[in-house]
């Protein structure tokens, strides 16, 4: 039946023989992972859980094409598999950046509707909060 235990509420926080050493680096954990299967996997460790540069490229080239959408007006943009070598070799020179200094013809706004202006009394203020927040935090 559709909704039933939709008022129910579970938690979990999976532990392993990791999770003490984990605690102390970024993102809950995560980052230590990262390293540890790195670490493993350049070690040899045929079972450590990695992914490859192509998996990386799927995860996030729809991030970037998606932006190159809005870009355009929110036309349907494909995303190249970079496993083919035809479709990778049309961005061999392709330096897309939102850093003018290095994209040259290939610079993008960092913004869809370009890159606004930001007062510096804007990150004054937002830095005034966060230390305001830091004080909070140790009293």
């Amino acid at each position: 039946m559709r909704g039933e235990n939709s008022t129910v509420v579970e938690s979990s926080t999976p532990k392993d023989v990791h999770s003490a050493a984990s605690e102390a680096y970024g993102h809950d954990g995560s980052d230590y992972y990262v390293m540890w299967n790195f670490t493993e996997k350049i070690r040899g460790n045929g079972d450590a859980e990695i992914i490859d540069v192509y998996e990386a490229l799927d995860m996030g080239l729809s991030g970037f094409f998606a932006y190159e959408s809005i870009r355009r007006g929110g036309v349907p943009v494909s995303i190249p598999n970079f496993r083919h070598p035809l479709e990778r070799e049309a961005y061999r020179y392709d330096t897309t950046s939102t850093n003018p200094e290095k994209a040259g013809k290939f610079y993008v706004p960092s913004y869809s509707k370009g890159n606004p202006e930001v007062p510096a009394s804007t990150y004054e203020r937002i830095r005034e909060l966060w230390e305001k927040s830091l004080e909070e935090k140790e009293s």
